[in-house]
């Protein structure tokens, strides 16, 4: 599990990050400003009949890096209820991840989106 772990690490005071990505041995490591990022997003995936997944999922700047990512959530939502039902805590802890960072923050949570494809 360790070999294909993708993660990245935001230092707030250098306002830099580190980010490692790949499967095996050889990953690759990048790193960068945050005046690269451009956004935090939630995203809703909907699973299977009432079930949900929810994701942030941190985007750069003209998409030079794949999708990040960072939190998933899965939730049964009630018969007849949003797609944004359940999406409460994990929207205010991207808004505070986005707040961290000084990006944009958007709740896409109210309509279904596919999952981010690896860039692997």
């Amino acid at each position: 599990a360790v070999l294909s772990m993708e993660y990245a690490v935001f230092d707030l005071r250098a306002r830099t990050y580190f980010q490692r990505e790949g499967e095996g041995l050889f990953k690759r490591s990048r790193r960068g400003s945050l005046v690269e990022l451009d956004a935090v997003v939630v995203v809703c995936e909907q699973y299977f009949g009432a079930s949900v997944i929810y994701r942030t999922v941190v985007h750069w700047k003209h998409a030079q890096v794949p999708l990040l990512v960072t939190e998933r959530e899965q939730r049964s939502l009630p018969p007849g209820a949003p797609l944004n039902h359940g999406a409460g805590a994990i929207c205010q802890r991207a808004q505070r991840y986005a707040q961290s960072l000084g990006v944009a923050y958007y709740d896409n949570t109210y309509f279904h989106s596919r999952a981010p494809q690896s860039a692997v």
